[in-house]
């Protein structure tokens, strides 16, 4: 994917189809995917599995999340994915500037592409796309970007890659996989902190509060 030539928009103009109601000075969460590179990538049955997950995390993340961690945040929303948009650009830098062929990344390298999108709100982003095998649908590794920007506009990043077995309950594989990456620990901001609540729980919340 080129990272140039793209239409630069507000990252909530597209598809925000579920929002919890938020909660004033509070960091909002929001999922972005299914991240796609190709559009064969969209007609997986596992894609679409993700895309449920998604969905379902911002829709009533009561279902999976921690009250409690829920109750940090200000809410949370669902972003669809879309070529061609800033998101689509931001992806190509990341892959083609930050991301080595190891799988590793340089977490200031990924913040700096991220955080130089003027559209993007303060708070928490989760982005996931879901890459296989062609021949080998019993292993799949969710791929992405973990993002904390500040209400000073800079961010923390950290580029994940996390193996799952999809053989037997994917759906049940891929949302306790996105659980996981949302309760690992986050990273601090200057008007949020992150407290862990046991080992392995962690919960943004405002300072002081």
């Amino acid at each position: 994917m080129l990272a140039i030539g793209f239409i630069f928009t507000p990252a909530g103009s597209f598809a925000n189809d579920y929002t919890w109601p938020p909660r004033e000075n509070a960091p909002v969460l929001t999922l972005l995917g299914p991240v796609y590179e190709t559009g064969l990538e969209l007609e997986s049955k596992l894609t679409k599995i993700l895309a449920d997950s998604l969905k379902k995390l911002a829709n009533s993340p009561e279902c999976c999340l921690p009250e409690s961690y829920i109750d940090a945040l200000g809410g949370t929303q669902y972003l669809r994915f879309v070529t061609g948009y800033s998101h689509d650009a931001e992806w190509g830098s990341i892959k083609s500037i930050a991301v080595q062929k190891d799988g590793t990344a340089d977490s200031e390298r990924v913040a700096g592409i991220l955080e130089n999108n003027q559209f993007r709100e303060p708070g928490l982003e989760l982005a996931v796309r879901l890459r296989y095998k062609t021949r080998d649908f019993s292993k799949a590794t969710l791929e992405g970007y973990r993002l904390i920007l500040q209400p000073n506009g800079q961010a923390f990043a950290k580029w994940y890659e996390e193996e799952i077995d999809t053989s037997i309950a994917p759906s049940e594989q891929i949302m306790k996989a996105l659980v996981r990456l949302l309760l690992k620990p986050l990273w601090q901001m200057s008007e949020f902190t992150v407290i862990q609540r046991s080992s392995s729980e962690y919960l943004p919340v405002q300072t002081g509060a």
